[in-house]
């Protein structure tokens, strides 16, 4: 027999501490939730790699640790960040690819987010403290020439420092989803749910984004890579390589079409024109060369084999902080309506459902005001007058 439901029993809404063999105890509310909420916590934080210039000490390590706290007491912050490195770990891979040519073809994903998490450095030849690689620093390096394909991580090695895999991670979204599943069953169905259970759901929701957004973003490395630029390839980079190739072209189509000038007879009408001679024979008229835009020989493909040599100049942009405000607002609105759906929950007081509906609506009050400061503050900096 399939039991009552909630709403048709006899029972207050609110009850004490229930031991676990009459059903659903406490303990056994409190251990799923408190083991859902911290899974998904670990399995979908990702940091930044320490900084090699401070000595690695226990305060050092502890500082991952505050991190993670961060992310958990502030899911949709997190999971707004974890958006944002996706978006610019898709910038990065498309402005490398373009970039770097043929050569930089495969640079996958996973190599962009070692990049966009800082997790990449470089030894300056004058100083002796080493260098953060950030994503404009790499176009940058690529775009002169002092970074190959084989100059980067690659993701064996990157695979190899992440202290977790897609399997670990799987297996916490599996557990994640299976308990907003169960949740979301118990209320199709009427019965009741917790106050906790509403909290790890909201939790859980914003897991799940950094979960799909930091999947192939390596996790918890904490030494980071270090690459060696070399400077004396910055002369044979890409951009001189494709001018060198273009100036080559040119003077192949030049030399393709030389022609003879028209022979004049004495009654001074023209001859139709020669057709070009090998060097090794003789010549008694001048030779010019026509530019290619004036001889009819020219195809289209040789003017689009031209029109390939002009590349696209080197920038990256990453999300800008008007965005990151809009997405970290409607993140909060959301995390704030699961818990705002709690509103008609059996409270053991009146003071008591107050605060909880207070809270939750001041949770989309904060981020509606943290949009609207950043968007007077661009405005203002977009219409004050620039000193002279």
């Amino acid at each position: 027999m399939a039991p009552t439901p909630y709403y048709a029993r006899d029972t207050p809404a609110f009850t004490g501490f229930q031991p676990e063999p009459a059903g659903r105890g406490t303990k056994g509310i409190i251990w799923t939730c408190l083991s859902t909420i911290l899974l998904s916590s670990w399995s979908s934080y990702h940091g930044k790699a320490y900084d090699p210039n401070r000595p690695f000490t226990a305060g050092t390590q502890t500082s991952f640790i505050d991190r993670l706290f961060d992310a958990f007491i502030f899911p949709e912050v997190a999971a707004c960040f974890s958006l944002d490195n996706l978006h610019n770990a898709l910038q990065l891979r498309k402005t490398i690819r373009r970039v770097g040519g043929a050569e930089l073809a495969n640079f996958s994903l996973t190599q962009a987010f070692i990049f966009v998490m800082e997790s990449v450095y470089q030894r300056p030849h004058s100083s002796e403290e080493m260098e953060c690689i950030r994503p404009k620093t790499l176009v940058e390096l690529v775009s002169s020439g002092k970074l190959s394909f084989s100059d980067l991580p690659t993701d064996e090695e990157i695979a190899d420092k992440s202290k977790r895999d897609w399997t670990y991670k799987s297996l916490s979204i599996i557990q994640t989803l299976w308990f907003i599943t169960s949740i979301i069953a118990r209320l199709a169905r009427g019965y009741p749910v917790s106050l906790y259970e509403d909290i790890t759901v909201a939790n859980a929701f914003c897991g799940v984004i950094e979960f799909l957004c930091w999947f192939h973003c390596p996790q918890d490395i904490r030494l980071p890579f270090v690459v060696k630029p070399d400077i004396s390839r910055s002369a044979n980079g890409p951009s001189m390589a494709v001018e060198r190739e273009k100036a080559e072209g040119e003077a192949t189509i030049e030399a393709s079409l030389l022609v003879s000038e028209p022979a004049t007879t004495e009654h001074g009408a023209s001859s139709a024109p020669q057709l070009p001679v090998p060097e090794n024979l003789s010549m008694d008229r001048p030779s010019r060369a026509l530019s290619s835009s004036e001889h009819p020989l020219v195809t289209q493909k040789t003017k689009e084999r031209r029109a390939s040599f002009v590349t696209q100049p080197a920038e990256f942009r990453g999300t800008s902080d008007k965005v990151i405000a809009v997405v970290l607002a409607v993140f909060s609105v959301l995390f704030s309506g699961i818990h705002i759906a709690a509103w008609n929950y059996g409270f053991p007081s009146v003071a008591e459902a107050w605060i909880w509906r207070g809270s939750s609506v001041a949770l989309i009050v904060l981020s509606l005001c943290l949009f609207l400061c950043l968007s007077l503050e661009k405005l203002e900096t977009v219409g004050s007058p620039k000193m002279a």
